[in-house]
């Protein structure tokens, strides 16, 4: 079934688009008509010379592709949906180094040292830590102070935290994600399913 009503050249990635809302009806539309769909993208707009990615807008196939990694991988090209166009591979590939970035057995090796900072003990430690060491105004409101921010407290107090930040660096990610599917798919019946995919 096909998608009449998404207007030619539409990209749910566009920077434009996305500061001035988020496209909930489009979603919407492609949710009914055309669950899985290619979207194009002109060539170096992205950061991606591979020109556009797989919509997938279902959360049944979402949860599908998530659990399948060795099709469609976090690692091959990041889970990040849009660079900027001015970006380099190197660029790129450091942001391999964030968890959100990794496929197994990477992954899950960090997330097992990570989930120990989130257990109720931890959360709890936490609050009572910034507690006491913010000043009773910043109590009645939100920290603004990144220094007693919850992420500076839980990087603080993880085991592996500051040594993985001397080794890497600070990065970030933002946006949807952008999985690298390691197998092309041929046809619809051959696609598997992922928020967004690129083709390899």
């Amino acid at each position: 079934m096909t998608c009449p009503a998404l207007p030619d050249g539409f990209d749910f990635t566009d920077p434009d688009l996305n500061q001035q809302r988020v496209p909930l009806p489009e979603f919407a539309l492609l949710r009914r008509t055309e669950p899985v769909r290619w979207i194009p993208q002109p060539h170096g707009t992205t950061g991606f010379d591979d020109g556009g990615y797989w919509a997938v807008t279902r959360h049944a196939d979402v949860k599908e592709v998530s659990v399948h990694p060795e099709t469609f991988s976090s690692t091959l090209n990041t889970a990040v949906i849009r660079f900027n166009p001015q970006i380099q591979q190197d660029g790129i590939d450091s942001q391999k180094l964030i968890m959100l970035n990794m496929d197994p057995p990477e992954h899950t090796r960090l997330r097992q040292i990570v989930q120990r900072g989130f257990t109720p003990r931890a959360i709890n430690a936490m609050q009572q830590a910034l507690r006491a060491s913010s000043p009773p105004r910043s109590r009645r409101a939100p920290a603004t102070s990144s220094a007693t921010s919850p992420a500076s407290c839980r990087c603080r107090r993880s085991p592996s935290c500051s040594g993985y930040r001397s080794r890497t660096g600070p990065r970030s990610s933002t946006g949807p994600t952008r999985w690298s599917p390691t197998t092309t798919p041929s046809s619809a019946s051959a696609r598997r399913p992922g928020w967004s995919r690129r083709s390899s």
